[in-house]
């Protein structure tokens, strides 16, 4: 059985979000120290004590092209006290992850999953929000209620079948214990080591119905939780960084298998008061995946992260030398993306183009293989913009319940 989740405050105790290991999924062995480099701070959510800051560490400018300059700095820097136990609390890494943390006013939590069909004609992504952090219902209402802010984004992608979806839901329409997530008529839950997301939404800004079936199982998990931020504010947790993924949809009438992934997100203020912009990106690399993140904060300071994860989950940090500049979006949204070789990444295709975000299918090399990788370009000075957030509704509706305010 799962622990009762603690109320939010101050003093949260971590491994009350943790599941018990009768239900966890065990495959962290071999994880005893932490990851080293780059100063991205490592924590350990079922021990708040060992929280630490990680101090600033100078470095080499990334000469990017596609992103603002400034001095590579330490996201894990800053206070170990209140920030660090707040957000990475909400994150259980020693079973799974749960579904039931308190998310504080101002938060957000997120559970994110990518696929790529095995023969490349399809892919997916699906993101479970609590305090929806690109909804503009969520900005205007002053962020008090994240519970009241909930949202199951559907996006399936090829030429057979495209479909999106986001339809926010108010708190009388959500329930969430420790192992589901129920959202409306969708709904994300545990079923043994596997994570099976439900769906039966329907489409913005054209009204088609998406309904379906998707079925995670993680390859290997892993423990660590990143801070992404020097206030250690945002947190990071690569759930399973290669995954197996089966889809079944009835509308769209497809189904497929593929390779995926699997994080979590949690954070106790709004991404854009933080963060200027941000690139990822992942890739299965032979037995192994990778993953690249490359931040810049709202003060122009840039920091980045590269960890391979080997079959059994073990991670090791890299450093990619090339970091090329792809073509802007349709919207103009800059696209960066580190390789090992001095040829371009190739755009397969452009998943998502919108006025701050974009979602890429790219073609790259990486660790002394020829991937393919999902990538992702956030531009969170855009997303301020009242004028981006005036558009928002049109993609993004909100079902009528709890007023917002």
């Amino acid at each position: 059985m799962y622990q009762n989740p603690p109320r939010h405050d101050d003093t949260l105790r971590a491994q009350s979000f943790v599941a018990e290991p009768q239900h966890a999924i065990d495959h962290t062995g071999g994880f005893r120290t932490n990851v080293s480099g780059n100063g991205w701070g490592v924590v350990r959510p079922r021990d708040a004590r060992a929280f630490r800051s990680i101090s600033e560490t100078g470095g080499e400018d990334l000469d990017t092209g596609a992103l603002r300059r400034g001095r590579q700095r330490a996201p894990g820097a800053g206070n170990s006290h209140g920030g660090v136990e707040r957000s990475t609390c909400r994150i259980a890494t020693d079973g799974g992850p749960r579904f039931d943390p308190a998310v504080p006013p101002g938060g957000y939590l997120w559970w994110y999953v990518d696929a790529i069909s095995d023969d490349g004609q399809f892919g997916l992504t699906l993101i479970a929000f609590v305090g929806s952090v690109f909804s503009p219902y969520y900005a205007w209402s002053g962020r008090h209620d994240p519970d009241n802010h909930c949202a199951l984004n559907v996006a399936l992608y090829g030429r057979r079948g495209a479909r999106w979806a986001m339809t926010e839901r108010p708190a009388s329409r959500v329930t969430r214990e420790a192992d589901a997530f129920n959202v409306g008529s969708s709904s994300v839950h545990r079923d043994g080591d596997a994570i099976v997301i439900r769906f039966d939404e329907r489409g913005a800004p054209f009204p088609r119905r998406v309904k379906g079936e998707v079925r995670v199982t993680p390859e290997f998990m892993t423990p660590d939780v990143y801070e992404i931020d020097s206030a250690c504010q945002h947190s990071w947790w690569p759930i399973s960084p290669r995954a197996r993924i089966e889809v079944t949809c009835g509308a769209p009438d497809l189904s497929w298998s593929g390779s995926g992934y699997l994080d979590m997100n949690a954070g106790d203020v709004p991404l854009e008061e933080t963060f200027h912009s941000w690139n990822w990106a992942r890739a299965h690399v032979g037995d192994d995946a990778a993953v690249l993140y490359h931040v810049t904060d709202t003060a122009g300071d840039r920091s980045a992260l590269a960890v391979r994860f080997d079959k059994s989950g073990q991670p090791e940090r890299f450093q990619a030398p090339h970091e090329h500049r792809l073509r802007r979006t349709g919207w103009w949204v800059d696209r960066a993306v580190t390789s090992d070789s001095d040829a371009a990444p190739r755009v397969v295709e452009t998943y998502e183009d919108t006025p701050f975000y974009a979602r890429s299918h790219l073609h790259t090399h990486l660790l002394g293989h020829d991937v393919d990788a999902v990538h992702e370009s956030l531009a969170l000075h855009r997303f301020a913009r009242p004028s981006v957030k005036f558009l928002l509704p049109f993609r993004m509706p909100r079902l009528a319940g709890k007023p917002l305010v």
